[in-house]
C-alpha cells in the first residue's frame, strides 16, 4: 500500500512538493531518490531525509502549479493554507517583486534596497487609469484605484498603512503621494486648465513636506532607520475637475521624550544631524554648533552616524522644502535657534552645592543668547522654584534630579512647541479652497516591543490595536455581517478579534481610566498605580501580572505580549511645566519664542480672552472646584477616536507592510518572523474571505446605472433592477462562481468587475465613437454654414457699395440743378425786399415828423402852470414865515433852558445806548451760533424723525392689514361674549391683588430692542419706547359699571391704570382727626383721600375720583410746615403736621404705609418744587394704581367691531377680559400693538434648547425678586416661573468682557445671602442666594459660559493686526483709510480696545481707587488731550503710570492712545505741543512697562514709521528714545519716581546718589533699565577697584535695617520705592521720615587676609568689621571690645588731646549697643526703692565703682522699671566712655595704620570672622540646637554659633546642604544630606537665601575656574 501510495505522489526527482514538519508546511523539492528514502531541500534552505515508507499524503503533498510560480493575487492560491502565502512571498520577494496583492489589499515586504525599475514618471503612467489587476501589483496600482473610486463612487477615500517599526510605511505614503500628485497635473492637462503658479505651489508643498517631517519627526530606532515617532494623517482635497486644491496634516503624538533620551543603539531625531553636519561656518559659529559628539542629547547612546542616512543631503532638501513652504530665512534661522538651543540646554550640568547649582555658566549665558531670555533668571528657574507666602516670594533650591528634570522638560516643550509651528506652516502653505472630495492618507507608528518599553510605547500599541479593530471592522465584521443580512450563501470564517484587549486598555476602570485617574491625585506615584492596575485586572487574560515583584505589567496585544515600565509612566501623562519657566520663556525678547509658547497659559490664569480679573477668575474656580487639564493619554485617546470617526467616513485600502527580517539587512528572508507579522495581521484569515468572499457589493439601481450600456442590446431597462442585475451578470459569469444577488445589493468577485469595466470601457469607446463622429459632422456643418454666412456677408457689403456709389453720382447732378436754380429764385427775392424797405422808411419819418409838433405844444401849457402855482407858493410861505417868528420869540427863553437839560440827558442815554449796542451785539454774535448749531440739530433730527415716522407708518399699516384679517371673522361674537361677561360680573372695584412686579431693567436682545424701537417710536405722542425698556402712556375709556376715562401706562412690562394722569408723588386713604364744625366732629376721626403735588402741596378729599383737583376739603402748604411729629397721640400710627396756624393729627392703616408718608414728607420739605418734578417725570409708583396687568398674563388682544364704539378693543387675561375704547384707530392700533403677547425669539427658542445651568435665584433690584434662570451659551435668560415655554422676563447676554466678583462673606453675615455680582456691558446684575454650594456653582457655569465665548475685537484691533502683517508701502493707506488711528483733537467716547467689564478688584495698597476700566481708558485719553496745556504735566504723567501700573488690563489700551496720538496725517500737526507731549508719554510708557506682544510689534512699525518720515524732528527725537528703550526695558515693580518721568520727558538720563562708609556719596547716572549690578561695576571701576578679592554689592539701607538689592533688580524701581515710602511717612503724622538710600559695601567674604589694608578693598573690609563688631556680632571679651573701641578712636583721630577729646561724644559708635543694653539690663534691679540703701550701704568701696554714684543719686526715691534701666544705661555707658579713653591714652604714638590692622589682627582671631551673621531662633523640639543662636554664612559653608560664643556648634559645607528657603512665614528651612531638616525663626528669610545663593555662585565660579586651570 504504502509503494502505492508513494507511486501515486509521481515523487520525482525535482517535484516540488509541501513537506509537513512540526505541524507545518516547509516548501521544499525532490533533491535526490533512492530505493530506501528520499531527500528534501528546502527552499528556505536546509536538506531533510524521509524514508519511502513513511511517505503520506499527510506529511507530502505536492505543490500545486500556482504555488510554484507564484501568484499576483494570494486570493487566487490553490494551496489555501499559511505555508503557501509565506512562500508565495518569498518567491516573489527574490524576484525583487516585492508587492502581492490579496484582492485589493496590497502587501508590501520592504527590500531593505532600492530595486531598480520600480518607481518612476514612467511606471506611473503606466498604471493610471488601469484596472486594479492590469498590471502587476504595485502601490501605484492602489493610488490609482483609490483615484479612480473616488470619482466612481463620489465618496472620501482613505488608505490605511500599518505593519510594524521598520516595514516601510513612510515610504509608501510617499509613493502614494507623488501618484495623486502626478494624477492630479494630468487632469488639469486633460481638462485644458491652465497650470497656475498657486496650483503648482500647493502640490509641490504636498509632495515637499515630507523632507521636513521626517526630518523633524523621524529617528533612528533598532527596529528603523527612519522611524516615525509620530503619526499623521495626511488628507489631500480634490476639486471636481480632479486636481489637488489643498490639504492638511493631523500628528498624533509626537515622541518628544526622544529629544533627551533614547535607547542604546538609537540616534535622537534627524534635523539636529542634519542641522550639525550641513550648516556653513558662519550659521555654525551664530549657533555655537560643534560634533555630534559635543552634546549629550546626541551622544549618550554611543550612536551618531549611520551609512544608511546622508544627514548634509537631507540638510539641504530639508532646506529647499522651507523655501516651497515660504518659511522665510529669518524664521528657519529662528527655528534653528531653537534647536541649537535645545543642544546646549542639554550639555547644562549641575552639582549639589546648597541644592543644584549650575556647574558651567558659560552654556546658560549662550542658551539664554539664543532664546532671548535673562542669563540670571533663567539660571534661577532652572536650579530653584518660587512660590509666594502671604505676599511674599519664598524661593526653594531643587535637588540636582529635580533641576534635570527641569532642564529635560524644557527641552522636550521647546521641541514640541518647534515641531507644532512647522506643522502650522505646512498647513497654512497647503490649505486648500474647493473640495469636491478628500483621500486620507494614514502614515501612523508601527507596533513596537523593545527591550524598555515605556508610555510612548504604551500609546503607540494602543492606536495599531484600535487600526487592527478597524481592519477587523471591515474585512471580517461587516463583510460577513453584510452577507448575512442580504442572504448570501455564506459560511462563516473564523477570525481572532481584539476587542476584549481593547476593552482592557479603554474601558471604564481600564488601563487608561485608572492611568488618568492616577495622575490627577497629588499624592499618586507609580507605585500605586502599579497596585491598582494589578487589583482591577490580575483576572483579565490580556493582562499580565509579572510573577516577581517588579515595576511592569504587561498587555497580551495582537501582536504579541509586551511589558511595559511603570517609572515615570504617570509624570509623562501629567506632562506638567512649571509656571515660571512658562512665565520666562514669554518673557523671552524673541519674538519667535515668544510666539511658540503664546498658546500656553499659566496655571493661575483660566479661559481665553479676554475679561476681567484672571486670578480672581481662578481663585473662585479652585475654590468650587475646577476643571482639570486633560492627561497626555486622554487627549491622545480622543484624537485617535477622532481619526477612527474619519475613517469612518471614508472608503478604506489598506497596504500591509511587512519586514522580511530584524536586522534591516537586504536580500534577506526569515520565514518565521515574517510568518509571525502574517498571524498577527490576519492574513490567512483575510486571504480566505477575500477568495471565498464578494469584496464589491452594488445597489442594484447603482449597478444598472454604470453597466446599463452592457445590456443596451438585451433590451434591458432601467426599471428593471435586480432583473436587469441578473441578466447582465449571467451574461459574463454564466455559471455564477462570481457573483450572487442578494436582497437589495449585486455581490461580485472582484476579478468580475475588473472583467466589467473593462467590458463597460469597450462598450462605451464604441459609443463615444459615435458620439464622436456625429460630433464632427455637426463642427463640419456648422464650419461649412459658418462660411457660407461669412461669403453673403462680404457679398451684401460689396453690393451695398456699388449701389451708395450710383447713388452718390445721381445726387451730386441733382444737388448742381438746384443750387442755380435756387440762386435765380433768390436775387429776384432779393429785388422785392429792397423796395418794400424804401416805402416803409418813408412812411416812419412822416410820423415821426407829427408827434414832434405835438410834444411842444404839451411842454408850453405845462411851463405856464409851474409859475402860477409857484407865486401863490411864496406868498403862503411869506405869510407863514411871520406867524412863527412871533411864536418863537415867545418860547425862545423856555426852550434854551429846555435844550440845555435836555442836551445834558442825551447825552447820557447816548452812553447808555452805545454800552448796550455793544452789548447787544457780543448777544447777536452768540446767538448766531447757536442758532447756527440749532438749526444743523434741528435739520438731523428731523430727517431723523421723517425716517422714524416713514417706517412706523409702514409698520402701522402692515400691522393694522394683519390684525383687521385675524379679528374680521370673530368680532360680532367676541363682543357678544363681551358684553355677557361684563353684564354677568358682579359689581367690583377694579383692584387687583397682584403681586408688585419687579421694578429692575428688563434686557432685552439686540434684535427686540430694535424691532421695539421701529414699533413705539412716535415724535409727539404719549406713546413711545424710552432708553431699552417700553414706556407707553395714554387716556383710555374702560368699561366698569360704565365708561369711565382712566390714564393708562405700560412701564416695565406693566399695564396700569389710574384714576386720573400720574401728577401726584403720592395718593392714599388716610384718617384725619377733626374737620367738622360741632364740638364732637372736630375730636372725631375722618378717613380722607390724600393727595401730594409736586407743586409741595398735600390735599385731602372726600373721594378718591378726583373729577377736579381744586375741589379739596382741605389743603396743606408742606412749604409752610415747622415740624413734621412722628408720635401725636396713643393711637398707632399716627403723626402729625405743625404749620404756624394749626397741627395736623394724621393716622395710616399701617406702619409701613406711616414710614412712606413720614419719609414722602420730609424729603418734599427738603427739596425743591423743580426737582421734584424732574424726580416725578422719571417714575411711576404703580401702588397709586386701581389696577394691574402683567403683560405675561395678556393672552390675547382683540379689536372690536362696534359701531357705537368705533375704536374698541379688548384685552383678555386667563380671568377676565376688559374693554377700552382709544380716542382715535391710530391711538387704538399703537395699543393693540404695544399689549400684544410677546412672540418668542429665535434666539429665546434655542436657548430653551440647549442649556448649561438652571435654578431658581433672586435678583436684586429695588425689590428683590425670586425668578427663574436658565444659562445658554448665548446668554441668561430668566423666567416668572419654571415653564420656559412663556415668554421670558428677560435676558443678560454674555460675552468674553463680562466679569464675575468673588463672593463676600461680610455681604452674607449682614444679608444672609450670597450674592453673584455679574458685570455686563451696562449694568451690574446681581443674583443672590443662600447657599453657597449654590453660588458657587452658578459663578463656575457662568464663568464658564463666558470663557467660552467668542473673542470680541474692536476695530483698532482689526486694524493694528492688519498694520502689523502689511508692508511698509502700505502703512500710509491703512492710515489713511481708517483716521481712527491717527491722531485727533476729539476726546473718544469708548476705548479703543476690548476692556472687561467691571470695576477692577484691587488690594487697598494700590495707586487709588478705580472705576471700571472703560471709564478710566476714556478719562486717560481726556487727559492727554489737555496735557499739552499744563504748565506742569508730571502730575498727569504720575496719574497716567499709576493707574497703568495697577490695572495691567489698561496697558495695552494706553498704549494705543499715545500711538494713536502721536500717529499724525497732517503736517500742521507735527510740532504741536499736544504730539510732543503724547510723546514725551510714550516714552515714559516705554521706560516704565514691556507691552503686549502685538502691542509691541505695532510700536515698532509706529517708530520705523516716523524715523522714516519726519528724520530730525522733535518727534524722531522721541522715537529714537522709545526704540532705544524697548530693547532694554525690563519688568518693574513700582511706577516710574517723579525724577525718572522728569528724565524720560527729557530722553536723558538720571542721577542717583549712593553712599557708603563715612557718609560718602557718590553721584552716578542711570537709566530705566540699569541694573544693581550695573551700578556696582560702574562704582568700582570710579573707585579704582579693578579686581576684588570679595564680592561687592548694593544695599537699600535705613537707619539699622539693611537689604541686599539683587544684582538685576532695576534702580529705577529702587528710587521710586523710596519716594513712595517717603511720601507714606510724611502722611503718617507723628513720624519722623525715615530716609532711605543706596549704600555700597562688601556683599560676600571670599579671601580677607589676601586684602591689602591700604587698598580701598581693605578700607571697605575694615569697615565692616568695625560695624560687625557694632552690631554685637562679635563674641569676645568686654576687655577686647575696649580695647577695639580705642583702637578704632586711634584709627580715627590719632593720640590722644585732652583739649579735643575730653569726652566721647557717642559710645555707640564704639561700643557695641546691644552688648550696652544686656549689661544695663542686668543691673537695673539693684536700683529698686526698697533695696536701694541697702544695697548702697552693703556694698564695700561703692564709691569706686560704676554703679556707686548712680546708688547714690537713686537712694532714698522710688522708680519705674523703665527709669531705673536708662539709669543703669547711662551709667554703663558712662563707665565704658572712660575705659575707652583710659585705653586710647596708652595708644599714645600709635600709628593709624598699626591700630588699624592690631584692629583686624583681634577680628581675625575668631574662625568665624568673614562670614555674614544673623540672629535666629531654632523652633524645632529635638534639642539639637540651643534656642537663640547665629547662623554664619560664608565661603565655606554655614556655621552655627550659640549666641555670643566664639566656638562653632556645627559647621556644614555648602556640598552637604540639599536645600534651603523659607517654606511657612517668618521661617527659614535649612536640609542637610542625610539629616532632618533643620527649622529657625528669622524675619530675613529673604536675607539669608539671597546671601546662601550669592555665596553658591562664587563658590561656583572658583570651581569652573579650577576645572578650567586644570585642562
Amino acid at each position: 500500500i504504502r509503494k502505492e501510495m508513494a507511486s501515486s505522489l509521481s515523487l520525482q526527482e525535482g517535484v516540488n512538493v509541501w513537506l509537513s514538519m512540526n505541524n507545518e508546511y516547509l516548501p521544499a523539492y525532490i533533491s535526490g531518490v533512492t530505493s530506501s528514502e528520499l531527500n528534501f531541500t528546502s527552499h528556505y534552505g536546509g536538506t531533510y531525509s524521509c524514508a519511502r515508507s513513511s511517505i503520506t499524503h499527510e506529511n507530502v503533498v505536492v505543490m500545486h502549479e500556482s504555488s510554484i510560480h507564484g501568484v499576483q493575487d494570494m486570493a487566487s492560491l490553490a494551496d489555501l493554507h499559511e505555508s503557501a502565502i509565506l512562500f508565495n512571498l518569498h518567491k516573489r520577494y527574490q524576484e525583487n517583486k516585492i508587492y502581492t496583492y490579496i484582492g485589493s489589499i496590497l502587501s508590501a515586504v520592504n527590500p531593505y534596497k532600492f530595486v531598480d525599475n520600480v518607481y518612476g514618471p514612467d511606471i506611473m503612467q503606466q498604471y493610471m487609469k488601469r484596472q486594479l489587476g492590469d498590471l502587476p501589483p504595485h502601490i501605484y496600482a492602489i493610488a490609482n484605484e483609490v483615484y479612480e473610486s473616488m470619482w466612481r463612487m463620489g465618496e472620501n477615500q482613505c488608505v490605511l498603512i500599518s505593519g510594524e517599526s521598520g516595514a516601510g510605511k513612510t515610504e509608501s505614503a510617499k509613493f502614494i503621494i507623488s501618484f495623486l500628485s502626478a494624477m492630479s497635473q494630468q487632469s488639469l492637462v486633460s481638462t485644458g486648465k491652465v497650470l497656475t503658479h498657486q496650483d503648482a505651489a500647493v502640490e509641490e508643498a504636498i509632495v515637499l513636506s515630507s523632507p521636513i517631517l521626517e526630518a523633524i519627526g523621524n529617528a533612528k530606532t533598532v527596529y528603523n532607520n527612519n522611524s516615525s515617532r509620530f503619526g499623521k494623517f495626511i488628507e489631500l482635497n480634490f476639486s471636481q475637475r480632479g486636481f489637488v486644491t489643498g490639504g492638511k496634516i493631523v500628528d498624533y503624538l509626537l515622541e518628544k521624550n526622544r529629544v533627551v533620551r533614547q535607547n542604546p543603539g538609537e540616534r535622537n531625531f534627524h534635523i539636529f544631524y542634519c542641522l550639525l553636519s550641513g550648516a556653513d561656518e558662519q550659521l555654525r559659529d551664530r549657533l555655537g554648533l560643534q560634533d555630534p559628539s559635543f552634546f549629550y542629547y546626541l551622544s549618550q547612546t554611543g550612536c551618531i552616524t549611520d551609512p544608511t542616512i546622508n544627514d548634509t543631503a537631507d540638510y539641504t532638501e530639508v532646506l529647499r522644502a522651507f523655501q516651497v513652504m515660504e518659511i522665510g530665512p529669518d524664521q528657519v534661522y529662528d527655528l534653528f535657534s531653537i534647536l541649537a538651543s535645545i543642544l546646549h540646554i542639554g550639555n547644562v550640568s549641575f552639582v549639589n552645592a546648597g541644592g543644584a547649582q549650575v556647574s558651567d555658566k558659560s552654556v546658560i549665558d549662550r542658551v539664554s543668547r539664543l532664546l532671548g531670555l535673562d542669563s540670571d533668571q533663567f539660571s534661577d528657574c532652572l536650579t530653584q522654584r518660587v512660590m509666594v507666602l502671604r505676599g511674599e516670594q519664598i524661593t526653594t533650591p531643587l535637588t540636582i534630579e529635580q533641576a534635570t528634570d527641569s532642564r529635560d522638560s524644557l527641552s522636550m516643550a521647546l521641541y514640541a512647541n518647534a515641531f507644532k509651528w512647522v506643522l502650522e506652516r505646512i498647513n497654512a502653505r497647503i490649505v486648500g479652497g474647493e473640495q469636491f472630495a478628500t483621500v486620507g492618507i494614514l502614515d501612523i507608528f508601527g507596533f513596537e516591543n523593545f527591550s524598555v518599553n515605556r508610555f510612548e510605547q504604551f500609546n503607540i500599541n494602543f492606536a495599531n490595536e484600535k487600526l487592527q479593530e478597524y481592519f477587523n471592522k471591515h474585512i471580517f465584521s461587516l463583510e460577513q455581517h453584510e452577507y448575512s443580512k442580504e442572504g448570501i450563501n455564506w459560511s462563516d470564517i473564523e477570525w481572532v478579534d481584539n476587542a476584549e484587549c481593547l476593552d482592557l486598555i479603554e474601558r471604564k476602570l481600564g488601563v487608561l481610566s485608572l492611568l488618568d485617574e492616577e495622575s490627577r491625585f497629588p499624592k499618586g506615584t507609580d507605585k500605586t498605580l502599579l497596585e491598582k492596575l494589578h487589583n482591577a485586572h490580575k483576572e483579565n487574560s490580556y493582562y499580565i501580572k509579572p510573577k516577581v515583584n517588579v515595576p511592569k505589567f504587561g498587555v497580551r496585544h495582537y501582536a504579541g505580549e509586551v511589558m511595559y515600565e511603570v517609572d515615570g509612566l504617570l509624570e509623562k501623562n501629567r506632562d506638567n511645566f512649571r509656571d515660571d519657566v512658562l512665565q520666562i520663556l514669554k518673557d523671552s525678547r524673541s519674538d519667535y519664542v515668544y510666539d511658540l509658547f503664546d498658546h500656553m497659559q499659566l496655571k493661575e490664569q483660566s479661559g481665553v480672552g479676554g475679561a476681567g480679573g484672571l486670578g480672581r477668575r481662578m481663585s473662585m474656580k479652585k475654590k468650587a472646584g475646577a476643571k482639570k487639564k486633560a492627561t497626555v493619554s486622554s487627549q491622545f485617546k480622543d484624537s485617535l477616536h477622532a481619526l477612527m470617526t474619519t475613517l469612518g467616513h471614508a472608503n478604506p485600502y489598506f497596504v500591509r507592510c511587512i519586514k522580511p527580517n530584524m536586522e534591516k539587512m537586504a536580500d534577506r528572508y526569515i520565514p518565521q518572523v515574517v510568518l509571525n507579522q502574517l498571524r498577527y495581521s490576519g492574513m490567512m484569515e483575510t486571504v480566505r474571505i477575500r477568495r471565498a468572499g464578494f469584496p464589491v457589493r452594488r445597489i442594484f439601481d447603482d449597478f444598472l446605472h454604470r453597466y446599463h450600456v452592457l445590456g443596451r442590446s438585451m433590451g434591458i431597462g432601467k426599471n428593471d433592477s435586480k432583473h436587469g442585475c441578473h441578466r447582465i451578470l449571467q451574461k459574463y459569469d454564466s455559471e455564477g462562481k462570481n457573483w450572487q444577488l442578494g436582497m437589495t445589493k449585486a455581490f461580485m468577485r472582484e476579478d468580475l468587475e475588473r472583467m466589467l469595466e473593462r467590458e463597460r470601457d469597450s462598450a462605451l469607446r464604441v459609443i463615444y465613437q459615435i458620439i464622436f463622429n456625429c460630433v464632427l459632422t455637426v463642427i463640419q456643418r456648422k464650419r461649412y454654414l459658418r462660411i457660407r454666412q461669412r461669403i453673403i456677408f462680404v457679398q451684401k457689403f460689396v453690393r451695398r457699395f456699388l449701389a451708395m456709389r450710383h447713388f452718390f453720382q445721381v445726387r451730386q447732378a441733382i444737388i448742381v440743378i438746384q443750387k442755380w436754380e435756387r440762386g435765380r429764385q433768390a436775387r429776384c427775392l432779393y429785388a422785392e425786399l429792397l423796395e418794400q424797405k424804401r416805402i416803409e422808411e418813408e412812411r416812419r419819418r412822416e410820423e415821426e415828423r407829427r408827434l414832434e409838433e405835438e410834444r411842444q405844444r404839451e411842454l408850453e401849457r405845462l411851463e405856464r402852470e409851474q409859475k402860477e402855482k409857484e407865486a401863490e407858493e411864496m406868498r403862503r410861505q411869506f405869510e407863514e414865515a411871520e406867524r412863527l417868528k412871533r411864536e418863537e420869540e415867545e418860547m425862545r427863553l423856555k426852550a434854551e433852558e429846555e435844550s440845555r437839560q435836555q442836551a445834558l440827558a442825551k447825552a447820557k442815554v447816548l452812553q447808555e445806548q452805545r454800552d448796550k449796542e455793544k452789548q447787544e451785539e457780543l448777544r447777536l454774535i452768540e446767538e448766531q451760533k447757536q442758532h447756527e448749531e440749532e438749526e444743523r440739530i434741528a435739520q438731523e433730527e428731523v430727517a431723523r424723525r421723517e425716517k422714524a415716522v416713514q417706517e412706523q407708518e409702514a409698520y402701522e399699516e402692515r400691522a393694522r392689514r394683519e390684525a383687521e384679517e385675524e379679528v374680521a371673522a370673530l368680532a360680532e361674537i367676541l363682543e357678544l361674549e363681551l358684553e355677557e361677561m361684563m353684564v354677568n360680573k358682579p359689581d367690583e372695584p377694579e383692584w387687583e391683588e397682584e403681586p408688585e412686579e419687579d421694578l429692575e431693567e428688563i434686557v432685552v436682545t439686540e434684535e427686540e430692542d430694535e424691532t421695539r424701537r421701529k414699533t413705539f417710536v412716535e415724535t409727539g405722542s404719549d406713546l413711545f419706547w424710552s432708553g431699552e425698556e417700553l414706556f407707553v402712556e395714554g387716556f383710555l375709556s374702560m368699561k366698569h359699571q360704565g365708561w369711565k376715562r382712566r390714564w393708562c401706562i405700560i412701564k416695565e412690562e406693566t399695564f396700569m391704570f389710574f384714576h386720573g394722569k400720574q401728577e401726584a408723588l403720592k395718593q392714599g386713604w388716610l384718617w384725619k382727626k377733626g374737620g367738622g364744625s360741632g364740638t364732637l366732629s372736630r375730636r372725631s376721626w375722618k378717613q380722607r383721600y390724600f393727595v401730594m403735588y409736586p407743586n409741595r402741596t398735600l390735599c385731602y378729599y372726600e373721594r378718591d375720583a378726583i373729577e377736579d383737583a381744586t375741589k379739596y376739603s382741605g389743603i396743606v402748604e408742606i412749604a409752610n410746615v415747622t415740624d413734621i411729629i412722628e408720635e401725636v397721640t396713643s393711637r398707632e400710627h399716627s403723626f402729625g403736621i405743625v404749620t404756624p396756624s394749626k397741627t395736623f393729627q394724621l393716622k395710616a392703616n399701617s406702619a409701613a404705609e406711616k414710614k412712606e408718608w413720614l419719609e414722602l414728607l420730609k424729603f418734599v420739605r427738603s427739596m425743591s418744587e423743580k426737582k421734584i418734578r424732574s424726580l416725578m417725570e422719571s417714575e411711576v409708583d404703580p401702588r397709586n394704581a386701581i389696577g394691574t396687568i402683567y403683560l405675561t398674563d395678556i393672552e390675547a388682544v382683540q379689536a372690536i367691531n362696534n359701531p357705537k364704539k368705533p375704536n374698541a378693543f379688548a384685552v383678555i387675561t386667563a380671568n377676565r377680559v376688559y374693554n377700552f375704547v382709544a380716542d382715535d384707530p391710530h391711538v387704538m392700533h399703537k395699543w393693540i400693538s404695544a399689549l400684544s403677547p410677546r412672540k418668542m425669539s429665535a434666539f429665546e427658542s434655542q436657548q430653551r434648547e440647549d442649556w448649561l445651568e438652571k435654578g431658581w435665584l433672586m435678583k436684586e433690584g429695588r425689590i428683590r425678586r425670586r425668578r427663574f434662570f436658565v444659562l445658554t451659551e448665548k446668554g441668561l435668560t430668566y423666567y416668572r416661573s419654571e415653564d420656559t415655554n412663556e415668554a421670558s422676563a428677560g435676558t443678560i447676554t454674555l460675552n468674553c468682557l463680562c466679569s464675575i466678583d468673588p463672593l463676600n462673606e461680610t455681604e452674607f453675615k449682614e444679608s444672609g445671602y450670597y450674592t453673584i455680582r455679574l458685570h455686563a456691558r451696562r449694568h451690574i446684575h446681581e443674583l443672590s442666594t443662600k447657599n453657597l454650594d449654590e453660588a458657587n456653582k452658578w459663578i463656575i457655569a457662568l464663568q464658564d459660559a463666558i470663557d467660552s465665548s467668542q473673542p470680541i475685537q474692536t476695530l483698532t484691533e482689526r486694524l493694528i493686526l492688519s498694520l502689523i502683517k502689511s508692508r511698509k508701502p502700505d502703512w500710509d493707506k491703512v492710515y489713511d483709510a481708517h483716521p481712527i488711528l491717527a491722531h485727533t483733537k476729539v476726546p473718544i467716547k469708548a476705548p479703543l480696545l476690548a476692556l472687561p467689564y467691571g470695576k477692577p478688584n484691587l488690594p487697598k495698597e494700590k495707586y487709588r481707587e478705580y472705576k471700571n476700566l472703560h471709564i478710566e481708558a476714556v478719562n486717560i485719553f481726556t487727559k492727554l488731550l489737555s496735557q499739552g496745556a499744563l504748565t506742569d504735566p508730571i502730575p498727569t504723567a504720575q496719574s497716567i503710570l499709576g493707574s497703568c501700573f495697577d490695572l495691567q488690563d489698561l496697558r495695552s489700551e494706553v498704549f494705543c492712545q499715545l500711538i494713536k496720538q502721536t500717529a499724525i496725517i497732517k503736517e500742521a500737526d507735527m510740532d504741536s505741543q499736544l504730539v510732543i507731549s503724547a510723546w514725551q508719554l510714550l516714552a515714559c510708557m516705554v521706560c516704565a512697562f514691556i507691552p503686549e506682544r502685538a502691542i509691541q510689534r505695532y510700536l515698532t512699525m509706529h517708530i520705523k514709521k516716523t524715523l522714516l518720515r519726519y528724520p530730525g524732528t522733535e518727534m524722531a527725537k522721541f522715537a529714537q528714545y522709545c526704540q532705544l528703550n524697548m530693547k532694554r526695558t525690563k519688568q518693574r515693580e513700582y511706577p516710574p519716581s517723579r525724577n525718572e518721568i522728569i528724565a524720560c520727558l527729557g530722553c536723558r538720563e538720571m542721577v542717583a546718589v549712593v553712599y557708603t562708609y563715612g557718609d560718602s556719596e557718590c553721584k552716578i547716572t542711570v537709566n530705566s533699565a540699569t541694573t544693581a549690578q550695573d551700578v556696582v561695576n560702574n562704582l568700582m571701576l570710579g573707585l579704582g577697584i579693578r579686581s576684588s578679592h570679595n564680592k561687592f554689592g548694593l544695599f537699600e539701607v535705613c537707619g539699622e535695617e539693611s537689604r541686599f538689592i539683587q544684582g538685576r533688580s532695576c534702580v529705577a524701581d529702587l528710587l521710586a520705592k523710596f519716594e513712595k515710602q517717603k511720601e507714606m511717612q510724611q502722611q503718617q503724622q507723628g513720624e519722623t521720615v525715615k530716609k532711605w538710600r543706596l549704600f555700597f559695601k562688601i556683599h560676600c567674604f571670599k579671601s580677607i587676609s589676601a586684602v591689602p589694608l591700604d587698598s580701598i578693598e581693605g578700607t571697605f573690609l575694615f569697615e565692616q568689621g568695625c560695624a560687625q563688631v557694632l552690631e554685637g556680632h562679635f563674641p569676645t571679651s568686654e576687655e577686647n571690645l575696649i580695647k577695639l573701641g580705642a583702637l578704632r578712636q586711634q584709627y580715627l583721630y590719632s593720640d590722644y588731646d585732652p583739649q579735643e577729646h575730653s569726652s566721647i561724644s557717642d559710645v555707640r559708635q564704639l561700643y557695641p549697643w546691644t552688648k550696652l543694653m544686656e549689661e544695663a539690663e542686668t543691673q537695673k534691679d539693684f536700683l529698686g526703692a526698697k533695696n536701694i540703701t541697702k544695697t548702697y550701704e552693703s556694698i564695700s568701696r561703692a564709691s569706686k565703682t560704676w554703679l556707686g554714684g548712680t546708688l547714690s543719686r537713686l537712694k532714698g526715691k522710688e522708680y519705674s522699671d523703665e527709669e531705673r534701666s536708662q539709669e543703669a544705661l547711662t551709667a554703663k555707658m558712662g563707665q565704658v566712655r572712660s575705659l575707652i579713653l583710659q585705653q586710647w591714652q596708652k595708644l599714645q604714638g600709635l600709628p593709624s595704620e598699626e591700630a588699624q590692622k592690631l584692629y583686624m589682627d583681634i577680628l581675625q582671631s575668631w574662625e568665624g570672622f568673614g562670614s555674614i551673621i544673623h540672629d535666629v531662633k531654632y523652633v524645632l523640639s529635638d534639642q539639637r540646637l540651643p534656642s537663640d543662636i547665629w547662623l554664619a554664612i560664608g565661603y565655606t559653608g554655614v556655621q552655627i554659633y550659640e549666641k555670643n560664643q566664639s566656638k562653632a556648634i556645627r559647621i556644614i559645607p555648602y556640598e552637604e546642604i540639599e536645600s534651603f528657603g523659607g517654606p511657612y512665614l517668618n521661617k527659614f528651612k535649612l536640609v542637610v544630606v542625610g539629616e532632618d531638616a533643620m527649622l529657625f525663626e528669622t524675619n530675613k528669610v529673604n536675607e539669608l537665601a539671597k546671601l546662601i545663593k550669592s555665596y553658591l555662585s562664587l563658590v561656583m565660579v572658583q570651581r569652573r575656574g579650577s576645572v578650567s586651570s586644570t585642562v
